[in-house]
Parts: structure tokens; C-alpha cells; sequence
């Protein structure tokens, strides 16, 4: 918080009474400090009496002669002037009411915290409601965003948690003298953006402050205090017990992957993948006999088939078991080590929900598992719009990267066409067309600028998709254009990676957007506004833009970033000049592993040919759909076999398979 030289309590409503009554105000430093005022001059709305502004600074609480009262109905407010050249960084404001329990009625219930640099223009930094009216009670507001707040009551310290995942607190909570204190706290800017923005930056620190994970509440508790809450991060306790409240990780922090080096025994090095969906994999090698294999870090739902250098086998057996330290894995026991170093390939269906059962394939259920494994605390509500967004959207992808949630969580919603934020934890569909929230004119914006770059221009788009973890290579591909903008300005080309669908129908309708928007040029356009004209707006929202300086139109919102100095919001928008063109599907196309062995097996016998049919890491795909020639359709067994009674010669098969894309096969039998 920046330096300012007036500092008030404003008074908005009491315990009962129209007038407002407080003991002491006082202020403090990044130390936790109160601010020295013996040089400067109290201030105040008004004051009744022998009860003036200074009396809320001269230590005392007695309610007849050491306290501030005003003579006007509420709003009121009490402040400090620190003069001329002597501003004042305030990091917190300690209310404290008086000694006198006979009448609670008048001591401050809610209100605010606020600075000015003239005394005439306000500016407000902090809010408190539901604040207690108990004689003596003291009470902390930081200046900042508040994570923890902190109030001592009938000997129970209550603090109430309001930690945002992707926020890192720097905070101390001391007990003395019977009050509660919330010292040394500081965080670094709040960031919401989207996944096509990774260069926000979530990291950075303010100051010298360091990142706490956790903060050990055992330390700070004494034997006066028989109760902690901790909000939703730990029970009612003895302040006997030891209690440390671990925060969950941040957005720039790694995905919390186990190696196999934490196992008991292990044979290679390697992080130990989350899997999510229907998808093919190789497992890690456990033991030197090449019998026992790891699958993932938690239990799975199935294995439908597994290979051996691309030729099936049934010796085999999947087993969910606890590790040596209690967490749950998945293992694969075989029966026959593979020969000569023969690929393992397991195609699989993965994690399950924890309580009800279900494959966790919806991009909404893995997304909130990904924040549930890295300590977040989700409400039921949360991402139900991305849930209504896509109803039926079934996706797959092995998590097996430490690297940052945010990226983690940005690569599934790049690959799902969404638009999403993570302070507060929102995601939608982009290019939902909603009514716009806001018009930004010349008056809401203070240093508005665009710029706009050839190089974010694409009239040819190239997208890989179902991306295979066995193979490490996307499965499938897709070429679009659009033919109109290449007549006139030409082919200009961009790649996008969509690895967590897996058929084309999905991959066709998020590149067919992206090309919309791609193909026609993009303006962005940074300003800040008043954090409170901004503070419901989000990800996704439409502004319209009506400024003589800037080109004019609807906006989406692309991220905010909280400036907490200046209490304004950041913000980032993209504007897309132009009409929506029309966009042409070029081409579809099917990866081809070399590495396979005899990916379709063909055999003939009295008539009847026999088609293996497998994916391009060989695994047999059981119930798929097989049309040969446009007419017959057949279903493979679990082996991946399918017959059909017909000639020799070339023939066709479509194949169609759950968490599958169709695709083609053109063969001579």
C-alpha cells in the first residue's frame, strides 16, 4: 500500500444506536507497529462534547473521558491528518471500542478504511461488517486484500480464512495482551487471465516477502486461548495440539507428482503420471523381471486391452493397491515378461471420482481434480457453467509433467475452445456471445492503449488433436482455411494443439472458432479501471468500447491483474476487427506409428475374412463399430476382431469407437 497522508475509519452502521462511539483507532506500519501520532491532527465528520477526535489517540478506552463520539447520525468517520510531507504507509487499522459494557449499542458494526492525499477525495481500501460490539474488543483490518482476519473473543481466537488459491499470503499472527494481531502481511498482484495469456505473471513477490505454504498456528497460541477455527483448513482444537494451516498451491506453483524414488522399490526414475480418461499408455517398470508395471498414481476404473510389441496378450491382471506409505496406485501384473524389450502399451480407462465412482472424462470433473489434488477447496458450484457449456464432451490426457497447475489446467481449456480465470475460479465456451457488461468511454479509462500485430493473423489453421501418451504424438489431424481472406491477403499458416480431445467432431468445431477469430486482425487494448467499477467482471465479459482514441466495438475481457496500490484494476481486452468469415474444413488425416506390428491383421478362410482392428499403438479395440464397404456393420470382440462374409479384393472399413475419432480404412483382401 502506498504512502498517504490522511487516514480515516469511516462508520456506516453501530450496534443499535445513530451516533457512533470508538475507544482507539490506531495504525499500523509493515512491521506491525502502530504509527506514531503525536505530530499531526486528529479529524473527524464531527464530535460531541468533550468527546473529540483526539481522544480516539491518547491510549485510552475509558468510555467518559478517553473516546471519540460523534454528534451527527451515522455515516460518520475519525481519522488522522500526518501533515504535510510526512504520509504514511498503512498496512492494517486497529479499531478498539471502550471499556464501558453498558453501551455496546454505539460501537462500530460496519463500515470502512480509507485514505486520502487532500482530505477532500476519498479513496477506500478496505470494508468490515458483523463486527463485534464488546467492550474492549479490538479488532485488525488490513489495508490490503485480506486473507486471514483475526478476533479474540471469550478466550477463542477466530480466524477466518479468505485465501484465494492462486494468492500467496506473507503473514504473522501473534497473540498479546489478550488481542489478536495480524501483522507483517502482504501478498503479491491477484491475476486472473486466460490460458492463451501465460505471461501473466503469478509469482511475483512484493517486497522481500517470501511465499508461505503453511503457517504454524502451535507457536502463537497460549495457554489463555482454549479454541482455534481455522475456516475450512482445520477443526476445532486444544491450543495444546500442534495445528499447521497449509495453504493449497498456487496457480505458478508445480503439479505435486510423486516419483517412483518414493516408492519402497523402483526400477526407473520417473514421475508417476495422473490419467484421466480413455486413452493408451506405457506403464513404468517396477521390478527386474519386467512382470510388475506402474500404471498411475492413484487406482483406475479398467484396462480394456493391453500389448506386447503390438501383439495382444490376456496375461495379464490390473491391480489397485496402497503403496508403502498409503496412497493409493494402479499396477499392471504380467504373466510373461515381454521378450527382447518389447513395448508395454495399456489402453485403459483412468481415474474415477472419489465419491461417486464415475470416470472422471468431463473437462470440468478433471480440471477440479487437478485443483483438489494440489489442496484447493472447491464448492459444489464451482465450473458448473463449463459443465453446462459442454453436456456431452468426453476428453483424455496423462498428466505426467511437473509442471505449474496453471499450465496444466490452461492446456485442457485451450484444447476444449474455454475461456478461464482463477481468482475467483471461473470457466466458459468462448465465443458465447453474452450482452455486454460495461461501456468503457473515455471517462472510465485512464491511459488507455491498443496495438494490434500481423503476426497474430491466420487465414490457414493446422490442428493436432487426440494426442496418443504411448506414442507421445498426436493421433489425428485436421487442416482448415479460410478461402475468401486467402484470396485476398493469402495463406498464411498457424499450428494448433488440441491434445485432450479425442474425435474430430470436437476438434472440428474448437478449430473452426479459433479460425474465426484468428483470421481477422486482433486488437489489444490494456488500460486500468476503478477496482470497484471492475469488481464483478471476469474472463470471458464483453465490454463495448467507445473511445475517440481506440477502434470501437465489443471486447472480450482477456485478464485483470489488481494493483492494490492504486486500488485499480488492470485489464486486457481483445477486440476483433471485422466480419466472421467463412471457414472450410481442408483435410482429416490419421497418424500411422511405424512402430507398430502388423497394425491391421487380415485373415481369410472358406470366405470369411477376420480384421484385427486396432489403434495406432496396436492396443485391439473392443466394441467398436466396423462397416465394411458402406453397407454391413459388425462390432469387434474384445480381442478387436470383426468378420464379415465377403469376396477378395479392396475393400473399406469405417470404424467408429468410443473415445475413439472415426476413421477409414481402404485394404485388399
Amino acid at each position: 500500500m502506498a504512502a498517504h497522508r490522511y487516514w480515516r475509519v469511516s462508520v456506516t452502521a453501530t450496534g443499535g444506536t445513530t451516533w457512533c462511539t470508538v475507544g482507539e483507532i490506531a495504525f499500523l506500519d509493515a512491521q506491525g507497529n502502530a504509527i506514531s501520532t503525536a505530530n499531526g491532527t486528529p479529524i473527524a465528520s464531527s464530535s460531541v462534547d468533550w468527546f473529540t477526535p483526539d481522544k480516539a489517540f491518547d491510549g485510552s478506552l475509558v468510555y467518559d473521558t478517553g473516546s471519540w463520539s460523534s454528534a451527527g447520525d451515522i455515516p460518520q468517520w475519525c481519522g488522522f491528518d500526518f501533515g504535510a510531507g510526512n504520509a504514511q504507509d498503512v498496512l492494517a487499522v486497529v479499531i478498539t471500542n471502550t471499556d464501558a459494557s453498558y453501551t455496546p449499542s454505539e460501537h462500530p458494526v460496519a463500515g470502512s478504511i480509507d485514505y486520502s492525499d487532500d482530505g477532500a477525495s476519498w479513496t477506500t481500501v478496505a470494508t468490515f461488517s458483523g463486527r463485534d460490539t464488546a467492550a474492549n474488543l479490538a479488532t485488525t483490518y488490513p489495508t490490503v486484500p485480506s486473507l486471514i482476519s483475526s478476533v479474540l473473543a471469550d478466550d477463542q481466537v477466530t480466524i477466518s480464512a479468505h485465501h484465494v488459491p492462486p494468492i500467496s499470503a506473507h503473514l504473522q499472527i501473534v497473540l498479546e495482551d489478550d488481542a489478536a494481531h495480524l501483522v507483517g502481511h502482504q501478498i503479491p498482484s491477484i491475476s486472473a487471465s486466460l490460458a492463451t495469456g501465460l505471461d501473466t505473471d503469478h509469482a511475483k513477490l512484493v517486497g522481500q516477502f517470501i511465499p508461505l505454504r503453511q503457517v504454524n498456528l502451535s507457536a502463537i497460541l497460549s495457554d489463555d486461548v482454549s479454541c482455534i477455527r481455522a475456516g475450512t483448513f482445520a477443526p476445532a482444537i486444544s491450543s495444546e495440539e500442534p495445528v499447521t494451516i497449509t495453504f493449497p498451491r498456487l496457480l505458478s506453483d508445480p503439479l505435486p507428482l510423486r516419483r517412483t524414488t518414493e516408492l519402497a522399490q523402483f526400477r526407473d526414475d520417473a514421475l508417476i503420471p495422473w490419467i484421466y480418461g480413455r486413452l493408451s499408455i506405457k506403464p513404468i517398470a517396477l521390478d527386474a523381471d519386467g512382470l510388475e508395471w506402474l500404471i498411475a498414481d492413484h487406482a483406475i476404473a479398467s484396462i480394456d486391452a493391453v500389448t506386447l510389441g503390438g501383439v495382444a496378450t490376456s496375461g495379464w491382471q490390473l491391480i489397485n493397491r496402497l503403496d508403502d506409505t498409503g496412497h493409493a496406485i494402479a499396477t499392471l501384473r504380467l504373466t510373461q515378461p515381454p521378450k527382447n524389450g518389447a513395448a508395454v502399451v495399456v489402453r485403459l480407462a483412468g481415474k474415477r471420482h472419489p465419491q461417486t465412482g464415475i470416470l472422471l472424462e468431463h473437462p470440468a470433473d478433471i480440471v477440479r481434480d487437478l485443483l483438489a489434488e494440489c489442496g484447493w477447496t472447491l464448492s459444489p458450484a464451482d465450473l458448473d457453467i463449463l459443465r453446462d457449456d459442454y453436456p456431452d464432451l468426453a476428453i483424455a490426457g496423462l498428466v505426467g509433467e511437473a509442471r505449474p497447475l496453471r499450465d496444466a489446467i490452461g492446456e485442457i481449456m485451450q484444447s476444449i475452445g474455454a475461456i478461464w480465470s482463477g481468482s475467483p475460479l471461473k470457466a466458459r465456451k468462448r465465443g458465447i456471445v453474452s450482452n455486454p457488461i460495461a461501456v468503457l468511454s473515455a471517462y472510465e479509462m485512464e491511459k488507455p492503449s491498443a496495438t494490434a500485430k500481423s503476426t497474430n493473423l491466420a487465414t490457414l489453421l493446422r490442428v493436432t488433436y487426440d494426442q496418443n501418451p504411448a506414442t507421445g504424438m498426436p493421433a489425428s489431424a485436421l487442416t482448415l482455411h479460410a478461402p475468401d481472406l486467402i484470396n485476398e491477403i493469402g495463406s498464411i499458416a498457424v499450428d494448433l494443439a488440441l491434445p485432450w480431445l479425442r474425435t474430430s467432431r470436437d476438434a472440428l468445431a474448437v478449430a473452426t472458432e479459433a479460425l474465426q477469430r484468428l483470421s481477422r486482425p486482433q486488437w489489444s487494448i490494456s488500460d486500468s479501471i476503478d477496482a470497484q467499477y471492475g469488481q464483478d467482471c471476469e474472463p470471458g465479459d464483453v465490454f463495448t468500447i467507445d473511445h475517440p482514441w481506440l477502434p470501437g466495438g465489443q471486447a472480450e475481457l482477456q485478464s485483470t491483474d489488481y494493483d492494490p496500490d492504486r486500488g485499480r484494476l488492470v485489464i486486457t481486452l481483445n477486440l476483433a476487427a471485422g466480419e466472421i468469415p467463412h471457414v472450410e474444413l481442408l483435410n482429416r488425416s490419421v497418424a500411422i506409428n511405424a512402430a507398430a506390428t502388423d497394425p491391421l491383421k487380415i485373415t481369410y478362410t472358406n470366405g470369411v475374412a477376420t480384421f484385427n482392428i486396432t489403434d495406432d499403438s496396436g492396443v485391439p479395440i473392443a466394441g467398436a463399430a466396423v462397416t465394411l464397404d458402406g453397407q454391413t456393420t459388425h462390432q469387434t470382440d474384445r480381442f478387436g476382431q470383426v468378420q464379415f462374409k465377403t469376396a477378395r479384393g479392396a475393400h473399406t472399413l469405417e470404424v467408429s469407437a468410443s473415445g475413439y475419432a472415426p476413421f477409414e480404412l481402404t485394404l485388399t483382401v
